[in-house]
Formats: C-alpha cells, sequence, structure tokens
C-alpha cells in the first residue's frame, strides 16, 4: 500500500496547477503493484506454459479495461487464471526434476569397473542434496497452492509471464535491503550460493560472503529485457568489496554501466543506515567501444571513467581520471606488498567475553592483547589481556593448568559451539601464527585512515580487528610501518578500501597487499635510516620520489585525500 501511495502521489504532482476538470482520475493499482519473495522464490526462472500467456494477456486486458463489479470479477478472474498457470507450470517443474534426481542416483549406482558400485564424490552427494532441495521447495509450493488458494502465493513469473516470455521488463529499480551476510541463517545463504552465481562467497565462513544487494543485482539481469535498464541503491562497498568481484567483472564485460556514483557525500542522499549508498544504472547490452561511466548523477563529464578502464581491475575506483591513471600507472610500474609479505587478520578468541580481561586467578597465564582501536601511528597501547591458552611454540596445550582448567570448565559448551571450532583442544585459538611472530607491522581493520605500528614486544598479540604483515628482520620491520604511514600510501589505501560507517574505511589484507611496495624501500640506507628514526617528513619526501609522482599526481591524490579524510 505504501507503494500505491507513492506513485499516486507522484501522478499528483504531475497534474498540480491544472483545473478540476482536468485532473483525470487515479489508475486502480490492484494487480499493477505486487509484493514476494523476488530472491528465493523455486519458481525463480520457470516458464509458463504457452497456451496460458494468451490467457494472462487477455485477463490482465480485461483488469484494465473494467470498473466497479466487472473490475472486481476480472481481477478474481486474473487471480484464478495466475494460480492455474502457476500450478500447471510447478508440475511440469517438479516432473523434470524428479526425472533429473532419478538420473543421477541411476548413473551413481552403476557399477564400476570390477563390478561393485562406486562411491559417491562429496560434489555428487552436495549436488544430490541441491536437486533434492529444489524439489522440496516446489513441492511445498504446490500443496501451498492447493491449501490457500488462488491469490495466496505471488510469482514474478506467472505475474508477468508475458512480459517474461517477450524477453523481461524495460525497466528494474529497486532499494534492495542491505543486510551483511552474517545476519542470514546458514540455510538461507547456502540458498543464495546455490541459486546466484556472483553471490557465491571468495572463502570459507560468512566474512566472505556477499551483501545480500549482490543477489538483487544479479537478479534484476535476469529479469530486464536485453536492451532494457536497471537502477539500483546498494551500499557503496560493492564497488570495492572482495566478495563483488564476481559481480563487478560480469556488469563490466556484459552490460553497458550508466552511471556508478557514491552518494556518502550528496547533500540529497540522506540515509540513516549505517552502510553508505551507492547509485547503479546499467543497460542491459554489450558496452560500446570507448563508453565512459559517469560517477555522478549530475555534474561535469569530465568525471566519466572509461568502461574498459575498470576490466580486470579488483575494484571500481570512482575518482576523476588522472587518479586512475595514477593508480593503474603504480601498480604497472612497481611490485605490490602482498609480493613481499602477507597480510593476516590477528588472533581470534570466538569467545571474547571468555578470553579478555579473565580473572585474576589467571593472569599468570594472560599477554598483553592489542585491538585495532588501540593502534596508533608508530605506537601502540595495550589495554586488554588474553587469555593464553597454547604454548611457545604456538600450539595449543596439550593440558591446561589447574587454575586455567578451573574457570575455562564452566564454558566448555559455549567453547565447543564456536564456528571455528573444527577440530582441536575446545580451549584453543584460532589464527595464532601472528602472536608468534618476532617482528610485526600492525594496523586496524577499521579506521578513518590506514596507520600501522612496527610490534617490537613479542608478548603482545594483535586481536582480529588488526590485520597483521610478519617481517623478516627488525629493520624491515620499521621499514614497512613507516613505508604504510607515509600520506602518500594512506591516501592510495583510502582510494580501494571498502566505506564503512561514520566516514571509516576497512583496511583489509586485500586492499593493504595490492598496495605498491618498490624493492628498494627493504634495502634503500637513506630510507632505512628515516624509518629508524621515525621521520614522517623524510619518509614521504622519499615515497614521492621512489614513486616518481609528478606534481600533477601529487595534487590529485591531495584533492582526494580530504574527500575521503
Amino acid at each position: 500500500r505504501i507503494t500505491e501511495l507513492r506513485l499516486w502521489l507522484a501522478l499528483l504532482r504531475s497534474m498540480r496547477g491544472l483545473p478540476p476538470e482536468r485532473v483525470r482520475p487515479l489508475p486502480n493499482l490492484d494487480t499493477a503493484v505486487r509484493a514476494g519473495d523476488a530472491l528465493l522464490d523455486p519458481l525463480a526462472g520457470l516458464r509458463v506454459p504457452d497456451p496460458w500467456l494468451s490467457r494472462l494477456r487477455e485477463a490482465r486486458a480485461a483488469v484494465a479495461r473494467a470498473h466497479g463489479a466487472a473490475h472486481r470479477r476480472a481481477v478474481r478472474g486474473l487471480r484464478l487464471a495466475e494460480h492455474r498457470a502457476l500450478a500447471q507450470a510447478l508440475a511440469e517443474r517438479e516432473s523434470v526434476l524428479r526425472h533429473d534426481l532419478s538420473d543421477r542416483r541411476d548413473a551413481a549406482s552403476t557399477p564400476g569397473m570390477f563390478g561393485d558400485p562406486l562411491p559417491p564424490t562429496a560434489a555428487h552427494v552436495r549436488g544430490d542434496g541441491m536437486l533434492q532441495a529444489r524439489l522440496d521447495a516446489v513441492a511445498e509450493r504446490r500443496a501451498q497452492l492447493r491449501r490457500e488458494g488462488p491469490g495466496a502465493t505471488f510469482a514474478i513469473e506467472a505475474a508477468w509471464a508475458p512480459v517474461l516470455a517477450a524477453g523481461g521488463f524495460d525497466l528494474v529499480v529497486g532499494n534492495p535491503p542491505w543486510v551483511r551476510a552474517e545476519r542470514l541463517p546458514t540455510a538461507e545463504r547456502d540458498a543464495l550460493a546455490g541459486r546466484y552465481r556472483w553471490w557465491r562467497g571468495v572463502g570459507p565462513g560468512w566474512r566472505h560472503a556477499p551483501d545480500l544487494a549482490v543477489a538483487f543485482v544479479e537478479r534484476a539481469v535476469e529479469l530486464v529485457r536485453p536492451g532494457g535498464t536497471i537502477a539500483f541503491l546498494v551500499p557503496a562497498k560493492l564497488a570495492t568489496a572482495g566478495y563483488g568481484t564476481t559481480m563487478r567483472a560480469a556488469l563490466v564485460r556484459e552490460t553497458t554501466l550508466e552511471v556508478v556514483a557514491d552518494l556518502q557525500h550528496d547533500p540529497g542522499a540522506v540515509f540513516a543506515a549505517t552502510t553508505y549508498p551507492l547509485a547503479l544504472i546499467t543497460s542491459r547490452r554489450p558496452p560500446p567501444a570507448g563508453h565512459r561511466v559517469r560517477t555522478t548523477l549530475d555534474g561535469p563529464d569530465d568525471a566519466a571513467i572509461p568502461q574498459a578502464a575498470w576490466d580486470g581491475e579488483h575494484a571500481w575506483l570512482l575518482q576523476r581520471p588522472e587518479v586512475v591513471r595514477l593508480v593503474r600507472r603504480l601498480r604497472a610500474a612497481h611490485p605490490i606488498l602482498s609480493d613481499r609479505v602477507e597480510p593476516a587478520l590477528g588472533v581470534k578468541t570466538g569467545a571474547n567475553a571468555i578470553f579478555l580481561d579473565p580473572p585474576d586467578a589467571v593472569r599468570a597465564w594472560t599477554r598483553p592483547a592489542l585491538r585495532g582501536r588501540d593502534v596508533r601511528q608508530h605506537a601502540d597501547a595495550p589495554r586488554q589481556r588474553l587469555l593464553w591458552t597454547h604454548g611457545a611454540d604456538g600450539r595449543p596445550l596439550a593440558k591446561l593448568p589447574a587454575p586455567v582448567a578451573a574457570y575455562l570448565r564452566p564454558h566448555e559448551a559455549a567453547l565447543r559451539r564456536r564456528a571455528d571450532q573444527q577440530q582441536g583442544p575446545w580451549w584453543q585459538l584460532f589464527r595464532t601464527g601472528p602472536a608468534q611472530a618476532r617482528w610485526r607491522v600492525v594496523w586496524p581493520d577499521i579506521a578513518r585512515k590506514l596507520r600501522a605500528v612496527a610490534l617490537d614486544d613479542p608478548d603482545v598479540v594483535p586481536l582480529n580487528s588488526c590485520y597483521v604483515a610478519v617481517a623478516p628482520t627488525r629493520s624491515a620491520m620499521h621499514r614497512l610501518a613507516a613505508w604504510l604511514n607515509t600520506p602518500t600510501l594512506c591516501a592510495l589505501a583510502r582510494l580501494a578500501a571498502d566505506p564503512a560507517a561514520g566516514g571509516h574505511a576497512r583496511f583489509a589484507a586485500r586492499t593493504v597487499g595490492a598496495l605498491p611496495c618498490p624493492a628498494v624501500i627493504w634495502t634503500d640506507p637513506t630510507f632505512g635510516s628515516i624509518a629508524s628514526h621515525r621521520d614522517a617528513d623524510g619518509a614521504e619526501a622519499w615515497a614521492v620520489e621512489v614513486l616518481g609522482l609528478s606534481v600533477e599526481e601529487r595534487d590529485a591524490l591531495a584533492a582526494v585525500a580530504p574527500h575521503r579524510r
């Protein structure tokens, strides 16, 4: 009803100032505005049998022509036609799925070379499970149709079957829910991964699974006709996040990106959400040669970026062309940090309330713990203690000291339920490698700007709100920290970082690992002296010289830095 009211108000606004006799009656939107699950409907991709297409067209046309009691009868007729078309399509889908599942099981039971049935592979079992889940969903939808009758359920493929049969919608507009993967039930995440190619994660766990908006973008591309247009408001991090790589690559190569505009600083884009908005407008047709993508909803065209410049890029840099050219030049001219050291998250407890700041009775088995919020450039100030249940070699203790065992025993069930607790002692910590390294450079996961510290105290444990790069020597540690703290590197890192709430950004391993890191930073004696003396001005001047930044390039970065805070 809110959508109907909004459309009526927009129509009335268009007739403002007209004399009463020229104000047209408001249209009836009973069958024009529909609501339902657009993502995980088992009918997604279903084709309504051809004989029903003409009946649905006729039923919808009758609704548009009729008024009063005739209109109500026509609406009931349309609902009944949709119901019957849906029932027929579901019956055909169920038959096909049962046949496919039977064929797979017959193939799996075929004897091998020596006459014995071959054991099913993990992939085969997983495929059978996904097929069975789809079959169960279709069977449940058929049962729902029988129970609830016409009008009780909604499916895009039935409600607009004639539109989809003709190729799809001219325009798909949306502001999909901005839901992080960890807020979705596991079963729903698995269903999305099975249904949407772009939504599949890039690693284990929820941290690597996309925002729900990625699935909505892929669904929109399915529904729009060739040449049609999609206009969405999505989280700004979709332009840079690693989980959006597949989506971005497909959009760059298969669609014409009209506008990709970061609206976090747009005064007209007022959102109460803690995630910043991105305007995404794209047409379902291959991009013409030389096509340029606008990065603002209005403003000069000289801010547009060649779409081809994003082909093969791990992120979309929504910056002026001269900034994009600078980033590409540096990437081509220099190795990147991850070629030399591989950043990783710090130690994870999976139960901070249990392991951080435990009672004094176990203080002898604690170590200083460094959180991301406590990292400052060239300084760290651990404010918490971590109960350390591992030995000097980093392995979990085979047996806990009596005071530690007495403290942890009441929490055993909770510790066994931790997501990372797959094998090993239930009291173990996770990702303890960085805690054992002697020379480490640490920076916070979330901050307004990249800030790194050389962690010289081997007893301090960086937690998983930090990223850690292990250096081979003390000198290398100080050199790397000095390099990352230069204003030039801070600006480059912010360009590619995923936006976070409150003007902050996420400086993930992928972002920092992709920063330019010339080989001379490890060997140049001048830079070694600068780093050891924590000479910030000297480090910046040296970075500008080594990277070969022109005055114009320095100005371009300087113009970006205040904007990115």
